[in-house]
């Protein structure tokens, strides 16, 4: 039984992520403009020429249609502050780049996930990644350098 948690753990990744700290915003819409501005705020009325917004701080506005450029509701989205979103179901992908060039150690890794997006703090999700690490050592009579590559499976 053991092994078969091991192996569960190895091919299948599950991440709890706590990258946003703060609570999503709960029934708003964030409206961004062609300018760059975001409004965020309950959706009054809308027709093909304007979006009526009622914004946080009870102020009615009128916004043309023809300047809207994205316009999100919390219904499909997890909306946070300045403009952050993920959306709330799905699949995504992920990549990661990194590497560490100092003293005498030398290390380059690079991964990719293909992941199931399940709420707002947890993803599962498999991917493989290429890690190579050098080291150098002295040994009296000159330097020796250690090369160790694998590629897991996660």
């Amino acid at each position: 039984m053991k092994k078969l948690i091991i192996v569960f753990f190895v091919f299948f990744q599950i991440t709890n992520a706590f990258s946003q700290k703060n609570e999503p915003l709960k029934e708003r819409t964030m409206i961004s403009l062609d300018d760059g501005s975001k409004f965020y705020g309950k959706i009054l009325g809308e027709d093909y020429l304007n979006t009526r917004l009622l914004i946080v701080t009870g102020d009615t506005i009128n916004i043309p249609s023809l300047y809207i450029k994205k316009q999100l509701d919390s219904k499909e989205v997890f909306l946070y502050k300045k403009g952050k979103y993920h959306f709330k179901s799905g699949w995504f992908t992920d990549i990661s780049l990194g590497s560490n060039l100092g003293g005498n150690n030398i290390t380059f890794n690079s991964d990719i996930s293909y992941n199931k997006r399940i709420n707002q703090s947890l993803d599962v999700g498999g991917g493989i990644g290429a890690h190579t690490n050098s080291l150098s050592l002295g040994d009296g009579s000159g330097w020796l350098w250690i090369n160790v590559t694998s590629i897991p499976m996660y």
